[in-house]
């Protein structure tokens, strides 16, 4: 519970909590906290009452545990002294992340690690902007010195030019601000200082009441967009504001539109727009931050000129000018908002904001302000509210389509547009398009494309859009030689991309989650136009993009002999699920009348609820402060039962048989490689092929793909394997279907820390894939302990502490240099990492030392711990990277092995 005990009542499970500033402390009442001996996840309440760390010390039991609250990433230097001087005490040491709801022991050689940590966050932080400095003032001088090739009269004046550009406003000088702003944060201290000045005067103006007929807003609405770094001419968002915008002037006499950049479209759409002018020449994340205060005055100018009766504006990453200024004249203030940046930045950018606190904190004070906010999408809703904002003002109201530009074409029309681009009027067209965003499913894309050429003659796909990742797709079409069969038409203007798109018979929406810390959010505006356009549609069953295209078709349904369309939509795959694309998009080229008639069906779908008009609609019905229930809700999965997972241990079958000819001759491969390459999977493979050979029961803890399979499954060989969520369970089973393998599986609920599986039941068990979520590594081992048999053997992989990958890449590159390690733990930063080298989100990698592991598995007996050399790649770059000739601690990972004792 928050707060501190009555003054001589002493809990037995309370704890010392010490503050940053190691002389502030609370009691902490939770016996979790005493279990803590290794990195897991405890819900604690933070403490509310501070009082001095000698008066809480008093109060507390004798013996109670430290526990160091840290607001960034490493412990303060007074909370190591503090922690130093009572460990001498006998007490334990508990590390507290409350942003991450995380927490761990700090054992003795931690407190070095830590110390070492803080220190090296000082010096980076006082040294860098002077180093900074001068690495820039070589590099313009250099710069210059080849300009002037030697010549004297130019060298002459070297030094005024050079002075000139420093002092100026060039590019030098701005990068002197950027500097100092990513690593001190010096320059947004007013930022900071109106940003929570707005939060606290945050008072939402109340909405004025709709007209009569329950469609018209205020007149003089304005609709304001401002992200000056984001110039686009087409796409999803690009069409969603115009569209909107468009649709709110038909019901608000006068509305005009503030925008970072003039679009187009607002022009042929008949809506006003004036420019706001960017208030800096280039974007760095400072710039983002300081962007709000320096363009407040002009943009508050402009709205007290227009006088608006309301204001919407697209919230962009930390922005909340708009809402300063509806704040400060009395505006009634609407927000869209479509989906955390942030989160978006972790999943696809290869690393979090350096500023993420300050850009979540704008979007706190935008959320506060706001009297209603739209966003597009359920697990949007479900976030805001969890953080905080109200659920009467949150209304979901998906993307839409206007039906009028996104229409199927003539017959005379499609075979105009096919000629144009190569394509017969016999030939089966897919179609796709897109920004080939992360999460796009463009990975899936590239194998989906030579797999259905192959299989279907007349096949042949239009890509429309360009972007990160569509060199995947150029590689699969070149590797295959299949250019005359896929045509690519990059960036076209958004009107050109609805005339294009009716020129295909199907399309394919391969979504996949590969978000790092949510639910996937989105609402795709691609899937309302295929929809509008009448064509078949194969998609992923992903959150929204599945409860609009419901009621579908599933794969092997369009593979049947007779198939019947009825009320259907689409056809859904399960995300990542390449077969099932497969096989829908080859079965829909073979029944072409089933592809027409799902086209209908998604056409009427989207003339019935998918529109701009009817978008705008939904949001009218949300004036008045009902913003909860004018929310679109999905229709029901027409009676598909929810998976249920056992609730008590369940037996499992063995299986066992002989891999295919192409399986074996993989597993030889695939074992020579990974003994050649890397010293600890080849320990984990010489293990697995101990196990395989003398025929005994394996137990795989799985946290990631099944890539250490095709090494188990052998003549005589039987293997379980234990799942953590069905996306890692699909892509596990097309890796072992690809080898002509079976395995036994079974569904563990994500988050359970009990493995529902009979005591003693296995020969072998081994996890090398991560620790699943709900596990802490002494968990996991409790659990891999209780499962293996008396004399039987356990395998468990750890990534290393001490070692160059934990140091050099994760706390100096990600943790030092990105500012990363000011504001998330570790912990945080490796399993950022992790997911990004993994293209999505893999299980929380868990960082141990060769103590710290024995301790774990002390019932254990015969442990042994070793430690991987790397790959050749990994040892010529990290040498590379540095001057010693030989590196100690390269590998990355701890691999332990040991038995369970046999029973007397």
């Amino acid at each position: 519970m928050a707060g501190i005990p009555a003054m001589g009542v002493r809990p037995s499970g309370a704890a010392v909590a010490i503050d940053a500033s190691g002389i502030q402390a609370a009691l902490l009442d939770d016996a979790a906290i005493a279990r803590v001996d290794d990195w897991s996840r405890v819900d604690v309440p933070a403490p509310e009452h501070w009082r001095s760390l000698d008066e809480v010390l008093a109060e507390a039991p004798a013996g109670a545990p430290i526990v160091l609250v840290i607001h960034g990433g490493v412990a303060s230097l007074k909370q190591l002294r503090a922690a130093k001087r009572l460990g001498r005490r006998g007490r334990r040491i508990v590390l507290w992340w409350p942003a991450e709801g995380a927490f761990d022991v700090l054992e003795g050689s931690d407190r070095l690690r830590d110390a070492v940590q803080r220190i090296a966050i000082r010096l980076y932080g006082e040294l860098a902007p002077p180093l900074a400095l001068c690495v820039l003032f070589v590099r313009r001088g250099l710069r210059e010195l080849r300009r002037t090739r030697l010549r004297p009269r130019a060298l002459a004046s070297l030094g005024k030019r050079v002075a000139k550009k420093l002092l100026g406003n060039g590019a030098i000088a701005e990068d002197l601000i950027a500097v100092r702003r990513l690593v001190l944060e010096r320059g947004l201290e007013s930022v900071r200082a109106l940003l929570a000045e707005t939060l606290a005067r945050a008072k939402a103006a109340d909405l004025p009441p709709p007209g009569a007929d329950g469609v018209r807003f205020p007149d003089r609405g304005v609709y304001v967009r401002l992200d000056w770094w984001n110039a686009i001419t087409s796409g999803g968002s690009y069409g969603h504001t115009c569209y909107v915008a468009a649709e709110l002037a038909k019901r608000s006499e006068g509305m005009s539109c503030l925008m970072a950049h003039p679009f187009p479209l607002l022009d042929e759409l008949g809506v006003p727009q004036q420019r706001i002018e960017a208030p800096y020449a280039s974007w760095g994340e400072a710039d983002l931050a300081g962007a709000s205060e320096a363009c407040l005055p002009t943009l508050t100018a402009a709205l007290r000129r227009l006088r608006p009766g309301f204001v919407y504006e697209r919230l962009v990453v930390g922005n909340f000018a708009v809402a300063r200024a509806c704040q400060d004249l009395g505006i009634p203030y609407i927000l869209e908002f479509n989906g955390s940046e942030t989160s978006m930045m972790r999943s696809f950018g290869g690393r979090g904001y350096l500023l993420e606190g300050l850009y979540l904190a704008a979007e706190k004070a935008a959320f506060a302000q706001a009297a209603l906010v739209t966003v597009v999408s359920h697990p949007i809703r479900k976030s805001l509210i969890e953080q905080g904002v109200p659920a009467s003002k949150v209304v979901v109201i998906p993307n839409g389509v206007d039906p009028e530009r996104y229409a199927p074409a003539s017959p005379e029309v499609r075979s105009e547009i096919r000629a144009k681009i190569g394509f017969d009027a016999d030939d089966f067209v897919i179609g796709f398009t897109g920004t080939f965003g992360g999460w796009h499913g463009i990975d899936d894309l590239a194998e989906i494309l030579p797999r259905v050429c192959a299989r279907e003659p007349r096949a042949r796909f239009l890509l429309i859009g360009d972007g990160t990742f569509r060199h995947l797709v150029d590689e699969a079409v070149a590797r295959h030689g299949l250019e005359a069969r896929v045509r690519f038409t990059g960036r076209v203007p958004q009107q050109e991309g609805a005339r294009l798109l009716a020129a295909c018979d199907a399309f394919v929406s391969p979504h996949n989650s590969h978000m790092v810390d949510s639910r996937f959010f989105g609402s795709p505006t691609k899937v309302f136009e295929y929809m509008a356009v009448g064509s078949a549609i194969v998609a992923s069953d992903l959150e929204q993009i599945g409860e609009v295209l419901r009621p579908a078709l599933r794969p092997a349904d369009v593979g049947a002999d007779e198939v019947r369309v009825r009320d259907r939509r689409a056809v859904l795959c399960n995300p990542g699920d390449i077969d099932g694309f497969v096989t829908a998009l080859v079965g829909l080229a073979k029944h072409r009348e089933v592809a027409s008639a799902l086209g209908a069906n998604a056409r009427r779908a989207a003339l019935a609820d998918f529109t701009w008009e009817r978008h705008v609609d939904r949001l009218a019905r949300a004036f008045g402060g009902v913003g909860g229930n004018a929310s679109w809700e999905p229709r029901p999965r027409d009676g598909e039962p929810e998976p249920v997972r056992p609730p008590e241990p369940v037996r499992v079958p063995a299986v066992s048989r002989e891999p295919a000819p192409a399986a074996r001759a993989r597993i030889a491969e695939v074992e020579d490689g990974f003994v050649a390459r890397r010293t600890d999977e080849a320990i984990a493979v010489r293990a697995l092929r101990e196990a395989a050979r003398a025929g005994e029961r394996v137990l795989e803890i799985g946290a990631g793909p099944w890539t250490d399979l095709v090494h188990v499954v052998a003549p005589g060989a039987s293997l379980v394997r234990v799942d953590f969520s069905e996306e890692s369970r699909a892509h596990a089973r097309r890796s072992v279907a690809a080898e002509g393998l079976e395995v036994a599986s079974v569904s563990c609920a994500p988050g359970s820390s009990m493995i529902p599986l009979e005591d003693g039941s296995f020969d072998f068990v081994y996890a090398i894939g991560g620790v699943p979520e709900g596990f802490s590594t002494s968990r996991l081992a409790d659990e891999m302990w209780r499962l293996v048999r008396p004399g039987g053997r356990v395998l468990l992989r750890s990534n290393a502490q001490r070692s160059v990958h934990y140091w050099l890449d994760l706390f100096w590159r990600l943790g030092v240099r990105s500012a990363l390690v000011d504001q998330v733990s570790m912990a945080e930063i490796a399993a950022r990492d992790a997911s990004r080298r993994a293209g999505g989100r893999v299980p929380r990698p868990r960082i141990q030392t060769r103590s710290r592991l024995r301790r774990i598995l002390t019932r254990f007996e015969e442990v042994e711990i070793h430690s991987d050399a790397g790959s050749e790649e990994d040892r010529l770059r990290i040498r590379q990277r540095t001057i010693l000739p030989r590196v100690p601690m390269l590998g990355w990972n701890l691999v332990v092995t040991a038995r369970k004792p046999c029973a007397d």
